[in-house]
């Protein structure tokens, strides 16, 4: 679903991503994981074709991201971003609604099967009785599950999510990912999710890459890639691995020095 070959990115004369490949494969949640300033977001934004590679391409569904148009793209990928902000005095469900722009026929009007999307996705995220709340009254972790209803409304076959759970509880962050997990199986979607929270990684995602620097240091299963070796290379930390009772996937506990 997902080819980025040999990418290169620079901010300003400073080489950020380099020599970058990787493969994404259709149906799958994706982990990335990797320290402050490893590259993570910046590959989604280019992934999402939110900021162009210096050099290599980067192919969603076959089709070279750089030769879309701004709607094509939204088509084609939705992102959820870290921290969502409005100043507008929007409702939760227009805030829904505006995931539908890409496939609107009228510009300016909803029709009711975009009414009936935004609903079955805010309900599916459990934010239906919440619609006609202004979206700036909401808590970090609601607005956060109001995008990412917005990003399933829109109807694409990629989804990247940048940290979907840096402002909810315990309880939500299991869900989400979970929730993640099994629509992303149920629809073929192909999931890329930016996370600090490498256990959620371990149990949640069928495929995790470790980033360092702006390079690919690993790809793999959880299991391949969350070693001690590995994370202790990637964040210049030791930690311990051990075994989840019920899951069998890697745990990572730090190490008290």
């Amino acid at each position: 679903m997902i080819q980025i070959e040999n990418v290169d990115f620079s901010y300003s004369d400073s080489p950020f991503i380099k020599g970058l490949s990787l493969r994404i494969k259709e149906g799958e949640l994706h982990g990335i994981i990797g320290a402050n300033g490893a590259g993570k977001s910046t590959l989604l934004r280019l992934t999402g074709g939110l900021y162009r590679a210096k050099s290599g391409r980067i192919l969603v569904n076959n089709t070279d991201i750089r030769n879309l148009s701004a709607v094509e793209c939204a088509r084609m990928v939705a992102y959820v971003f870290q921290e969502n902000y409005t100043g507008f005095p929007f409702t939760v469900r227009q805030i829904v609604l505006l995931g539908r722009h890409p496939h609107r026929q009228s510009r300016f009007k909803d029709n009711d099967m975009d009414i009936k999307i935004a609903e079955e996705m805010l309900s599916l995220l459990g934010m239906y009785e919440m619609r006609d709340r202004l979206f700036r009254s909401l808590s970090g972790g609601e607005k956060q599950r109001v995008a990412i209803a917005a990003a399933l409304a829109q109807d694409t076959p990629v989804i990247l999510f940048d940290e979907p759970t840096a402002f909810t509880d315990i309880r939500y962050q299991s869900e989400i990912y979970r929730l993640i997990h099994a629509i992303s199986k149920r629809q073929n979607l192909t999931s890329v999710v930016i996370t600090h929270d490498i256990n959620l990684a371990a149990l949640y995602c069928d495929t995790v890459t470790a980033l360092s620097k702006g390079s690919v240091v690993g790809t793999g299963s959880p299991s391949e890639i969350i070693t001690e070796s590995l994370l202790e290379k990637v964040y210049s930390t030791r930690v311990k691995i051990i075994r989840h009772p019920e899951e069998d996937v890697p745990l990572v506990v730090p190490v008290i020095r």
